[in-house]
């Protein structure tokens, strides 16, 4: 009888132990890990930085970057697709990096991961920063656990972004000040279209347009956007933090639209 309480013993004492370290053990996919964070970059300019990494599946998912200034009213930011590996609480998150502006190509970047109950999740982004891919290096950042909003379809909705130029700007005077009006149409479920009407001062607005194909799966974007003024054609990426709004990412800016 000794020996049967003690194996039972045992037994109870393994199972309690398995299931203290499953409970320790956070699964990524599924999820839109979040933050903000404010600081200064390497010039001195105030500078907000958002992140949303979208792990859509065990192994891969997009990150979006996004830098907003005081004194440009449209966010700078990247969307990075990525793959990773995650294990025991800790892992590596290898994304494809491109160079938008400087049209260097692309490079791979590797960002190692770690979560505990007292940091949360954690990424490290120095190699990112390192590259100019975001304008702050922040040590010890928690990622927030959302759920990733997933539409239903994206088919007939409508969506828009409108702002002034700020007239502060050293290089605009109070009566060059432009106007910029954005609006994205999903005509169908695998195209839309993306126009912008732009005002300088009291002069004619100016239309500019950009067609899009798309696929849209486990609640992220990707896209096939061609410039229909100069002809350009690049690949860009969104996703829906919530019904009423989308994050818009054509490799170099980032449109925060609300839904019309």
């Amino acid at each position: 009888m000794k020996m049967k309480r003690f194996l039972t013993t045992v037994a109870v004492v393994t199972a309690t132990l398995a299931l203290a370290s499953c409970g320790k053990t956070i699964d990524l996919e599924g999820y839109a890990w979040t933050a903000t964070v404010n600081g200064t970059d390497d010039e001195g300019d105030a500078v907000t930085m958002n992140i949303a990494m979208l792990c859509t599946s065990k192994e891969a998912g997009t990150l979006f970057v996004g830098s907003s200034y005081d004194d440009d009213p449209m966010d700078l930011g990247e969307a990075l697709p990525f793959i990773y590996k995650w294990d025991d609480n800790e892992g590596t998150l290898t994304a494809t990096y491109s160079y938008f502006e400087l049209y260097k190509g692309t490079q791979t970047v590797s960002l190692p991961m770690n979560y505990s109950k007292t940091t949360g999740l954690v990424v490290d982004w120095g190699a990112l920063y390192r590259l100019g891919g975001i304008p702050l290096n922040p040590a010890g950042l928690t990622l927030e656990k959302k759920e990733i909003y997933k539409a239903a379809s994206l088919k007939g909705t409508e969506w828009a972004l409108e702002y002034d130029e700020n007239p502060r700007s050293e290089s605009l005077a109070k009566d060059e000040a432009r106007h910029y009006n954005y609006t994205l149409a999903f005509t169908t479920a695998s195209t839309a279209k993306l126009t912008l009407q732009m005002t300088e001062g009291d002069e004619e607005s100016e239309t500019y347009e950009w067609s899009i194909a798309y696929s849209y799966a486990d609640g992220v974007g990707e896209m096939t956007i061609k410039d229909l003024t100069w002809g350009d054609t690049f690949t860009g990426y969104f996703y829906l933090p919530d019904e009423k709004t989308i994050t818009f990412c054509d490799g170099g800016n980032i449109l925060p639209m609300k839904r019309v």
